[in-house]
C-alpha cells in the first residue's frame, strides 16, 4: 500500500478522479457542496485522514498540478489581450472599481477586527485577505502579519466568493460583463477569476486584470502607510 500511495501518480490520479466526480455530480445537482473545488478539497482531506495517508505522500503527485499554473496564466493574459478594446473603453471604471473594492476590503477588515477586539498583529495578518496569494504574503510580511495565516484567510475568502458570487451577481443584477468581472477579480482574486471564466471571456479578462490591479493597489497602500 505504501508503495502505491508514495508514488507521484497516486496524488495526481486521486485529484483528477475526485474533481471529475465533482463535475459530474454538479451537472446532476447544482449545489454549493458539489462545487468541484470545495467537493475535491473536502473529499480528499477526508480520504487521506481515514486511509491514514500522509500529506507528504499525496503532494508528490498533487503538486504536479502546479505545473499547469503557468499555462493557465498565459491563457488569462491572452483573454485580456483579446479584450484590449473593451479595456480601453472602460479603463476608468475598471481602475475606479479596483480602487474602491481594495479600499473597502481594507477598511471593513480593520473595523471588524477592532470591533471583535483582535490584536494588532492578527489584524495585519487578515488585512490582505482579498488579494491573490503572492501579493497577500508580501503585504503581510511588510506590515507585521503572519504569512501562513494570511494565506489561509486568502483561501477562505476565495472559496467564499467562488460559492456565493453567482447568487450575489443575480441579486445585484450585474448584467454588465465588465462590472461582473471587476467585482469578482477585486473581491475574491484567483478563485473569483475561475468563476468569471464560467460566465464568459470578457468577464474572465476583466477579473484577471482586476485581480492584478487590486494587488498592486494594496501593495501601494501598504508602502504608503507602513
Amino acid at each position: 500500500m505504501k508503495e502505491i500511495t508514495s508514488s507521484p501518480m497516486f496524488g495526481l490520479t486521486l485529484t483528477c478522479v475526485v474533481y471529475a466526480m465533482a463535475g459530474a455530480l454538479k451537472k446532476k445537482k447544482d449545489s454549493l457542496f458539489f462545487n468541484p473545488l470545495v467537493f475535491s478539497l473536502v473529499s480528499i482531506c477526508l480520504f487521506l485522514s481515514v486511509a491514514n495517508i500522509s500529506l507528504e505522500d499525496y503532494q508528490k503527485g498533487g503538486n504536479l498540478i502546479h505545473v499547469m499554473l503557468s499555462p493557465v496564466t498565459c491563457i488569462l493574459a491572452m483573454m485580456v489581450y483579446r479584450r484590449i478594446g473593451s479595456l480601453r473603453r472602460n479603463w476608468l471604471p475598471v481602475a475606479a472599481g479596483c480602487a474602491a473594492g481594495t479600499v473597502t476590503a481594507i477598511v471593513s477588515t480593520v473595523v471588524l477586527c477592532r470591533v471583535l477586539g483582535m490584536e494588532e498583529q492578527m489584524t495585519m495578518t487578515i488585512l490582505p485577505k482579498s488579494v491573490t496569494g503572492p501579493f497577500a504574503i508580501a503585504v503581510s510580511e511588510m506590515i507585521g502579519g503572519i504569512p501562513s495565516i494570511t494565506i489561509a484567510c486568502v483561501s477562505i475568502t476565495g472559496i467564499t466568493g467562488l460559492l456565493l458570487s453567482p447568487y450575489l451577481i443575480r441579486f445585484l443584477k450585474l448584467s454588465d460583463p465588465v462590472a461582473a468581472g471587476v467585482s469578482l477579480g477585486t473581491s475574491c482574486h484567483a478563485l473569483g477569476t475561475v468563476r468569471a471564466l464560467e460566465l464568459g471571456e470578457e468577464q474572465a479578462a476583466m477579473a484577471s486584470l482586476s485581480m492584478c490591479l487590486s494587488g498592486i493597489i494594496l501593495v501601494g497602500i501598504a508602502v504608503l502607510l507602513y
